[in-house]
């Protein structure tokens, strides 16, 4: 089994006086790490997809839980969306998820923002591709 892992960009966010202000604060978004923003398998929703789409699915691309992870060296934070294959992808199914990937991260699984009910209300991600 081979593991895929695409990554998106992540921001916490809290409302201040109606702005967005972007929180960097490296205890908050520690806080964060590891943490589900859907619990189930994006791969799933490769089916529903056009042809390239389901040809992964059909190949057996399965996973897809999209977490954050906290990079400590960096002090920032990021979603991870790790799938798994029973053989090496393409270069061209690799494209392929990396598309599918980024537009569950922007307009799929969740609206973007999403709460964070693990720092409580006024938190917030956005989520985006990198």
């Amino acid at each position: 089994m081979q593991q895929i892992e695409n990554r998106g960009w992540a921001g916490l966010f809290v409302e201040s006086d109606g702005d967005e202000i972007e929180v960097g604060d490296v205890a908050l978004l520690q806080r964060l790490d590891g943490w589900l923003l859907f619990e189930e398998d994006l791969a799933d929703f490769l089916q529903d997809g056009g042809p390239e789409e389901k040809a992964l699915h059909e190949a057996g691309v399965r996973g897809g839980v999209p977490k954050i992870v906290f990079d400590a060296a960096a002090g920032r934070i990021h979603c991870s969306i790790t799938y798994e294959a029973p053989r090496p992808l393409s270069a061209h199914e690799s494209e392929v998820l990396r598309g599918f990937s980024n537009d569950q991260l922007v307009d799929g699984f969740g609206s973007n923002p999403v709460d964070t009910p693990i720092l409580g209300d006024g938190y917030f991600v956005h989520l985006g591709d990198e």
